[in-house]
Formats: C-alpha cells, sequence, structure tokens
C-alpha cells in the first residue's frame, strides 16, 4: 500500500478532486512551516518543527494525504459582511480589485489559495467544508454566500500565519511526524484516525451538534 493513500477512501464520497487538493494544500502548508522563521510558528514544539524540517520529501508526503487541513482558517476573518449587497448593488471594480492587496511574502499568498479552496468547497457542499476544514456551519454558509472578488481582502485580514489544527493536543502532531519518518502505512493509518477523532469532537462541540445531541 501507497503511505500517500490516506485520503483516496474519503474521495469516494466528498466532492471530486476536493482530497487531492487539500493534500496539496497540506504539503505547502509543512513547507511554510519548515522555511518559517523560528518563533513564527511557536504554536507547535520545537522538537516537532525540527522533525519537520529534517522530514524526507517522502515523510512529508505522508503527513500531507490526510482527510482533513493540517491548517486552521479563522471563521472570525468570514462574516456575513462579505457576503453580496442587496439589490444587485456593487462597488466600483477600481474598489473591488484595487482593495485588499495582498503583500507581505508566502503566507498571505498561501491563504488566499487556501480560502479559494474552501469557497469551492462550501459551495459544492457545505458538510464537507465542515469536516475536512472544520468550519462552524455558519462559516460554511457566509463563505459559500461570498462573491469570489471579495476573497482577497479576506485573507489580507489574516496578518499572521495560519495556525496548525490540534496543535494543543499532545498526541497528534508527534504521532503524525514518528509514524510518517517510520513510512508504517499501519502507524499512519492510527495516526491519521487521531485527527478523524478530534475532528468529530470539534463537530460535537459546535453549538449544532450540540442541539443534535440534545435531540
Amino acid at each position: 500500500m501507497k503511505i500517500t493513500e490516506g485520503y483516496e477512501g474519503a474521495e469516494r464520497i466528498l466532492p471530486s478532486g476536493a482530497m487531492a487538493e487539500l493534500a496539496g494544500l497540506n504539503r505547502d502548508y509543512l513547507d511554510l512551516l519548515i522555511a518559517a522563521p523560528t518563533g513564527e510558528s511557536a504554536s507547535l514544539p520545537p522538537a516537532v518543527l525540527d522533525g519537520l524540517r529534517r522530514a524526507s520529501p517522502l515523510a512529508l508526503d505522508a503527513m500531507s494525504a490526510c482527510s482533513y487541513s493540517l491548517f486552521l482558517i479563522e471563521a472570525r476573518h468570514v462574516t456575513a459582511v462579505d457576503n453580496p449587497a442587496p439589490h444587485g448593488v456593487h462597488d466600483p471594480v477600481a474598489k473591488r480589485y484595487g482593495s485588499g492587496m495582498l503583500d507581505g511574502g508566502a503566507w498571505p499568498s498561501f491563504t488566499m489559495a487556501a480560502l479559494s479552496f474552501a469557497w469551492q468547497l462550501c459551495r459544492q457542499n457545505a458538510m464537507s467544508a465542515r469536516v475536512m476544514l472544520g468550519f462552524p456551519e455558519e462559516t460554511a454558509v457566509a463563505l459559500a454566500a461570498t462573491d469570489l472578488w471579495r476573497l482577497r481582502s479576506i485573507a489580507a485580514r489574516q496578518v499572521l500565519p495560519l495556525q496548525p489544527r490540534w496543535s494543543g493536543n499532545p498526541c497528534f502532531w508527534p504521532d503524525l511526524l514518528r509514524s510518517a519518518f517510520a513510512l508504517d502505512p499501519l502507524r499512519l493509518d492510527l495516526a491519521r484516525l487521531l485527527g478523524v477523532q478530534l475532528q468529530a469532537a470539534d463537530l460535537h462541540a459546535s453549538p449544532t451538534g450540540r442541539e443534535r445531541r440534545r435531540g
């Protein structure tokens, strides 16, 4: 079995091509963490960051092949303010495309790429976006209703690097890294499964999840 097959089962039930695209974003995210100056990604333990910098390309590919994002898109940056104005009112085209220009290196550009992927996914299947990206339901709805051109200004609000998902969990990142170093398919499956369990916990912790449990 290939060690990069972690998302291929989920691909059968999620939007076509989405898992492969997400794996590519995950891989880019790991590369950006590796290239970040010391202290910029302090939310991961130093031992994990050091391990990422020593990992082989094959090990990084294995870590990236998850059915969920390894990064967080801050939900607070996607709001109803970004939804289309009523009655067909639009900002002048010069304002639309002349504001929110991204600068400051690779992180804003990655945020833009991640948001574009999230926008497409929310429009295809909001539940997939909730599962793969950890979006609350209201965020998925707001992003799906957002005009494509507005994504640049949303991305510009993300002035800091996107944070790693579940960085506070003592096992997820160390287990994923160790299993990728070992290139052991079984250990990789177990490490990815922990992420699936953490996803489920996140969904159940949302207001919608609490309401369902009470029902």
